[in-house]
Formats: C-alpha cells, structure tokens, sequence
C-alpha cells in the first residue's frame, strides 16, 4: 500500500505520445482553414485594393457578393442599352440558387485568390 501512495503522490510529468512512439509522427497543418479570412473581412479588404482589378474580376466579386447580401437576384432584368447593369445583373444572376453562407465562402475564394495580386 506504501508503494501505492507513494506513486500517486509522485510528482506527475507530462507525457509525449510522439516521443514513446517508434516511428516519427509528422502533422499536417489546415492551412485552408488557420489563414481564412471572414466574409466582412475579405469584402472590406477587397474596397482597399491597391490595384483595380479587371470588369470580369470585379463582376466576380459582385456577383458573389450580393448573392451573399440579397440572395437570389430580385429585380427586373436591366434593357440591352444599360450595359453595366446588364453586367452586373448577370454577374448576380449567375448565382442564382446559391444559399447565402456558401456565397460567403466562395467570396472568400475569390479574394484569397485576388489578394496577392491587388492587395
């Protein structure tokens, strides 16, 4: 019982389970995940780009981001003459169906994919 007593009051060391183990155990990191930014994040840093991306890369962020905002597109479609806003309409209507979180996520693709180019 002595002994019993005296391992339990035995100062406890922690404990590595890598280093009983005989083999090396390597961990790879979530990149993905540890450096993503959030949707707020992304579209503020996206207002600040020091470069102004192209009409079809800034139609990408539009798009993405009013289906993030708004949802599905809900106005009528602009005439053949307004041609941004035809641009623009389209860009938002290529989303159509895409719920309101995975146009977040995708936004912040796009801006992870941009941001060494115009940040």
């Amino acid at each position: 019982m002595k002994e019993f007593q005296s391992y339990i009051s035995a100062p406890k060391r922690p404990r590595s389970i890598q280093s009983s183990l005989p083999f090396s155990v390597h961990y790879q990191q979530e990149s993905n995940f540890d450096n993503m930014v959030s949707f707020e994040e992304a579209s503020e840093l996206a207002k600040k780009f020091t470069k102004k991306p192209t009409d079809a890369e800034f139609l990408e962020f539009y798009g993405l981001f009013k289906q993030a905002t708004v949802g599905d597109v809900n106005i009528e479609k602009p005439g053949v003459l307004s041609l941004k806003e035809k641009a623009k309409y389209e860009a938002w209507s290529s989303n159509k169906g895409l719920s309101k979180e995975a146009a977040k996520e995708a936004y912040v693709k796009v801006y992870e994919k941009y941001a060494p180019i115009y940040a």
